[in-house]
């Protein structure tokens, strides 16, 4: 099949996917589409294992150090008569709590995104077997006939094949903030996404208009998908605390080492103990040389840090920012710069009526976005006598953005020109 469906008339891309505009996909036609692609969901997380979470919190040079002298310690108190082995458990104990408190935050963040995920899910109109059916949006398959309406967003990529008044919100997808107009007309060069006037992208939004299309790409084919792959296969590198605790765990082990081995090598070949034989000699050596490891190595450094940034996450997680890693707190503290698109991430892609011009008159407009609290004022004059309703009622006919569930639907101009109709009264 060809991949370049923006350079294919509607009647092509029709054909090559074998289906008919004004009847859709046949019930068995769909079936074996799903078996053959699959669902139409973008699903590049793998599942969340405990067990992996968990184990996952012993990789720090410190801890692992820290096991180590206990493990040495607690089977030395075994073989010993007569060693107390309450230091060795003790440590067990720290390590324990550390990586128990550690699995706990993360295994919250990712049961959450998990969660959030499942939200995407929504409902889409398609036309099968000649009638048209709501589906959820995962049920798509290849060749489906899709109608779409304002305010939906656009499940799959698709091909239009009937535009009326159709502009998509693309910001997503190109950073673009104003809606691109839509048509159907085959394409003769390659174009980048942003001049593909005939595709509808997964991901983006209806501002205005309706249209019908068929399905070309779903899932991780789809052109958010693709980007989607790509974030995933991003590698992520050490945070700066991991590194500065690597690089002091790797310095103390070399000193206590070589400290531990100084003192090995002094009690065998410089202390004399006619008590002990040789045996018993190299055990003693070798205990006092854990012990001096075991007090060495700051015990209580890791497990320190894994509080602080327990409690750094949980006053994140207050103001709604959802940490995944701890050691990702402290990262936030030394960043220095932050690159992110610009439109749908700081800001809403909305606009504003600030000022109003009237009989020679400049009136202000306060309110935010699309929210409906805000006033219209001038300098000491009376409003009522400038007309104002006339203007508002001028900008509401000439208008196709409305109201659904409290939200507005349309073109970002036209939905600004409808909310200051509410600050004005025009409209309730």
């Amino acid at each position: 099949m060809s991949k370049n469906w923006f350079q294919l008339s509607t009647e092509e891309a029709l054909e090559q996917l074998n289906v008919r505009l004004s009847s859709g996909l046949a019930s068995k036609d769909v079936a074996d589409r799903l078996k053959t692609y699959g669902r139409n969901s973008i699903d590049v997380h793998k599942k969340i294992s405990p067990l992996k979470l968990f184990f996952g919190q012993f990789k720090d040079i410190l801890i692992l150090i820290l096991l180590a002298s206990a493990t040495v310690s607690l089977v030395l108190s075994l073989l010993v008569e007569g060693k107390d082995p309450g230091e060795a458990i003790l440590i067990f104990i720290i390590v324990i709590a550390i990586a128990i408190i550690g699995f706990f935050n993360e295994y919250k963040a990712e049961k959450t995104v998990e969660s959030l995920t499942k939200l995407v899910s929504y409902k889409t109109r398609v036309r099968r077997d000649g009638k048209i059916v709501e589906i959820p949006s995962t049920d798509l398959v290849l060749g489906d006939i899709v109608l779409l309406d304002e305010g939906q967003k656009v499940p799959a990529d698709i091909r239009l094949c009937v535009v009326k008044n159709l502009k998509i919100n693309e910001a997503s997808m190109t950073g673009e903030a104003l809606p691109a107009s839509k048509n159907t007309f085959a394409l003769k060069e390659m174009k980048a996404i942003a001049d593909q006037k005939n595709m509808a992208f997964a991901g983006t939004f209806i501002s205005s208009g309706t249209a019908e299309g068929v399905v070309v790409a779903t899932a991780m084919n789809t052109e958010l998908g693709k980007i989607a792959e790509l974030v995933a296969g991003a590698g992520s590198e050490p945070t700066p605390l991991q590194r500065k605790l690597d690089t002091l765990g790797k310095k103390l082990g070399i000193i206590i080492t070589l400290i531990c081995a100084v003192v090995f090598f002094i009690i065998v070949f410089f202390v004399d103990d006619e008590d002990r034989s040789n045996v018993d000699q190299l055990i003693f050596a070798f205990t006092a040389a854990v012990a001096l490891a075991v007090a060495a190595i700051p015990e209580g450094l890791a497990f320190v840090v894994r509080i602080s940034l327990a409690l750094g996450a949980r006053r994140m997680a207050v103001k709604n920012a959802l940490v995944r890693k701890l050691s990702a707190v402290e990262a936030l503290g030394s960043t220095d710069v932050i690159c992110t698109d610009k439109t749908g991430t700081l800001t809403h892609g909305q606009m504003t009526v600030r000022e109003l011009y009237i009989g020679g008159t400049l009136l202000h407009v306060s309110g935010e976005g699309y929210a409906k609290n805000g006033a219209i004022t001038s300098k000491g004059l009376d409003n009522s006598k400038l007309k104002l309703q006339d203007l508002f009622r001028a900008g509401v006919l000439c208008n196709n953005s409305h109201v659904r569930n409290d939200e507005i639907i349309g073109d970002p101009t036209e939905a600004a020109l409808h909310i200051s109709a509410y600050k004005a009264g025009v409209i309730t």
